[in-house]
């Protein structure tokens, strides 16, 4: 199939992709919007959101993406799980690599603290790969296939979870900072928006050559259980052992 050909597929992945990360940008305003109402939260409260958005997180890596990966790689025969797995570590990689980045930023944090335009940047660079695996999600259920398209709902809504805590991970600390509510609020949601230019990637890369579908699932449910793992248990676990006030 020619490349024009695949123009007007391409059009409507994108556009669905667009559509669900609307959704999780949504979900990032409203994690934002707590600003208005709970300035500070206790550690153990945040602990427990946590570990809900890890459990939706881990259980969307395994049955919505990296089970359809190996079932699309079903046709490599006995190179399947390997073509699993190698897609799985690319994720992984990707995923520890922006992580290094982010690390950095926060450094820089840790040294001015006041740099709230900075925080924004460094969350918007960690929606980036979110977005392009519900880009990815998504594309595979264009076609109609019910287990793909379950498999979908399942990533979006486990992003849309994880983003209402992402929403707030920026304008509590700017608001603590001494950002008005206003500020921080808008700050908050836009770091959402980065998510719907991963999305476009993602859904834009897949349509336009789809032998790409079955690595791309397994390249997002790498990066998905890397920033699980890595991430959201460690921080659950450092904030129920908190005393302080978050952040």
């Amino acid at each position: 199939m020619s490349v024009t050909e695949h123009v007007p597929a391409a059009w409507s992945g994108m556009s669905v992709a667009l559509g669900a990360t609307a959704l999780t940008w949504l979900c990032t305003a409203l994690g934002a919007a707590l600003v208005f109402i709970v300035p500070r939260l206790h550690p153990r409260a945040f602990s427990g959101l946590l570990a809900v958005a890890a459990g939706v997180m881990l259980a969307a890596a395994t049955a919505g993406l990296l089970v359809p990966a190996w079932k699309e790689f079903a046709t490599a025969g006995p190179y399947a799980l390997l073509f699993t797995a190698v897609g799985v570590a690319l994720g992984a990689a990707l995923s520890l690599a922006t992580r290094h980045l982010v690390t950095r930023a926060e450094q820089q944090l840790s040294q001015r603290p006041r740099l709230g335009g900075q925080l924004f940047a460094v969350m918007s660079l960690h929606h980036v790969p979110e977005g392009m695996a519900v880009g990815l999600a998504v594309s595979a259920a264009t076609t109609g296939d019910a287990a793909a398209m379950a498999s979908a709902t399942l990533v979006v809504l486990a992003m849309a979870s994880h983003n209402v805590l992402e929403g707030a991970l920026v304008s509590l600390p700017m608001r603590q900072e001494g950002a008005s509510r206003l500020r921080a609020f808008t700050f908050g949601q836009l770091s959402g928006v980065a998510e719907m230019v991963g999305a476009v990637i993602g859904a834009g890369a897949v349509v336009l050559s789809v032998t790409l579908l079955p690595w791309g699932l397994a390249v997002a449910a790498g990066a998905m259980l890397t920033v699980t793992l890595v991430d959201v248990m460690p921080a659950m676990r450092v904030y129920w052992r908190s005393g302080a006030v978050v952040p």
